[in-house]
């Protein structure tokens, strides 16, 4: 068998688009999976506090406890409860257990003041910018002949998407993920992933970051430019600082627009102004 040959127990993938789920049908253990993280996230649950037992939480909850079980397993996954016999389940601190794909859940979460969402998706869009920059001089120093005619076909396919932002978006990540391939860089290519899911989830929020789609694609050829100056890039510290200071500024502008449509669109909502019970013991005492 070949080594590029596909498994027969493959599956097509479903699509990402539309939430952390993408297109799926939400169980209802995927509902108080939701619920348990939103509360999390925005300071209701704080951590240390202890959840109701689970015969509690789905008697509040108004589910089965095979929910509710089902539930804090997803939640145990995503290191942000910690389930121990004779403790109880307890709310962790997810700045310290988690991992960057919860990014997928903040950046979803309209629930959080504006200032939050914005200063999230700010740092998403400045981790972002830290791996593209020295990733895309990377790029340019190794690409072949091969890798330069994939870019200029990913810009050319982006020139007849600017009348349809969802499509732009998408090519918009495609061109940045196929830099970090072309750098053969694997930890920045599966950084890459996470932050492509989030910014998915986030969509118009990302296109009022990129801003009219005809300005936006004339950035497409300073990156054309980039590949074809190679090594005269590569070798001249200047020219790289200039280039950086080019991306910088951009994205500056861009996370004014982003502001901008977060409060034009955005309905601001207080942590204490969540619906539903509360789930933790604390919280009823």
């Amino acid at each position: 068998m070949s080594q590029n040959s596909q498994s027969e127990l493959m599956s097509q993938p479903e699509p990402l688009i539309g939430g952390p789920r993408g297109n799926r049908p939400m169980r209802s253990s995927d509902k108080v999976a939701n619920r348990l993280r939103y509360d999390i996230l925005g300071g209701r649950l704080p951590v240390g506090s202890r959840l109701l037992p689970e015969r509690k939480l789905a008697e509040v909850l108004g589910v089965s406890r095979v929910t509710v079980r089902s539930a804090i397993a997803t939640l145990q996954s995503e290191q942000l409860l910690d389930v121990r016999r004779g403790s109880g389940i307890t709310v962790m601190d997810y700045r310290r257990s988690s991992s960057i794909d919860l990014f997928q859940w903040l950046m979803a979460s309209n629930e959080l003041p504006i200032d939050e969402q914005f200063r999230i998706f700010k740092q998403v869009v400045k981790v972002r910018q830290a791996l593209a920059v020295p990733t895309l001089f990377e790029a340019v120093a190794t690409a072949g002949p091969a890798d330069k005619a994939l870019i200029r076909e990913l810009i050319e396919e982006q020139r007849n998407n600017i009348t349809d932002g969802m499509k732009y978006l998408m090519t918009d990540l495609e061109v940045g993920q196929s830099i970090a391939r072309i750098a053969n860089n694997v930890v920045v290519e599966l950084l890459h992933n996470s932050l492509k899911r989030c910014m998915s989830i986030r969509w118009e929020l990302v296109l009022a970051f990129l801003g009219p789609l005809e300005d936006h694609f004339q950035h497409y050829q300073f990156i054309l430019g980039a590949f074809e100056q190679g090594a005269a890039l590569t070798n001249n510290p200047m020219l790289q600082q200039q280039t950086a200071e080019v991306i910088r500024g951009f994205e500056n502008t861009g996370l004014e627009r982003a502001r901008r449509w977060l409060e034009q669109n955005s309905t601001p909502v207080e942590p204490e102004d969540a619906e539903g019970p509360p789930l933790s013991q604390q919280a009823r005492s």
